[in-house]
């Protein structure tokens, strides 16, 4: 969410209010299926949704609190509570690789959408 967010080509598009939109369809899917979500999820939805979790993924501090909580989560020993310095340290090379990427998964998704009605 992060690069899509800081995303050049969207510039015109109101990302923030679309990201808002996004997660709060999530957060609406998760609540009307939670019976089906594993227990540990259940206990912690209230959370990520008063939180808002998913919404805090655009910022790095956000991102690098997720690493933090995984790496807790994780019964073996783990780097990942430092994967933000990593993400931090190759954050150029990481941001050029997406606005490459991206406008090919584009075009990919165009080009099968004219398959599928075509």
């Amino acid at each position: 969410m992060r690069f899509l967010a800081i995303w050049p080509l969207l510039q015109f598009v109101n990302i923030p209010a679309l990201i808002a939109i996004f997660v709060q369809k999530i957060y609406i899917i998760l609540q009307k299926n939670q019976e089906i979500l594993p227990d540990r999820l259940q206990k912690i939805l209230p959370k990520i949704i008063s939180e808002n979790w998913l919404s805090s993924y655009k910022n790095l501090s956000g991102i690098n609190l997720s690493f933090v909580r995984l790496s807790k989560r994780l019964k073996r020993e783990n780097n990942l509570a430092t994967a933000g310095n990593e993400l931090i340290k190759n954050y150029t090379e990481i941001e050029s690789d997406f606005l490459n990427f991206f406008p090919e998964v584009i075009n990919y998704v165009k080009n099968l959408s004219n398959i599928k009605s075509g």
